[in-house]
């Protein structure tokens, strides 16, 4: 089974056997490879790397802030989160949107 491989800014967060894809035509997928690109600073800040069949998956670009310039999330709709996920990786996760949060108490009281 294929092993999915969580970096942010180079650092590694953890791994974990990666989750088939419900596709509609085809039937199940093995996931891509996504790297995380900021549209507002525009550096390539995570990635997603899925070792598929003994060879990295091909790579799918995604436009989303990072944590310096928005919430820097790793969440998106049809990227499975599971229970499997590496703890590393929720622990980020939980950060971004208590940084989100404070960000937005900070607004509120302006």
């Amino acid at each position: 089974m294929p092993t999915q491989y969580y970096r942010v800014w180079g650092e590694l967060l953890g791994s974990r056997p990666a989750p088939l894809i419900e596709v509609t035509r085809g039937g199940p997928q093995w996931p891509m490879s996504h790297a995380f690109i900021c549209p507002g600073c525009g550096e390539l800040w995570a990635r997603i790397m899925c070792d598929a069949r003994g060879s990295g998956a091909p790579w799918t670009p995604i436009s989303t802030s990072c944590n310096l310039c928005g919430s820097g999330s790793l969440l998106l709709p049809w990227l499975p989160i599971c229970g499997d996920v590496p703890l590393p990786v929720l622990q980020w996760e939980f950060n971004c949107a208590l940084n989100a949060y404070e960000k937005e108490l900070e607004n509120a009281q302006t």
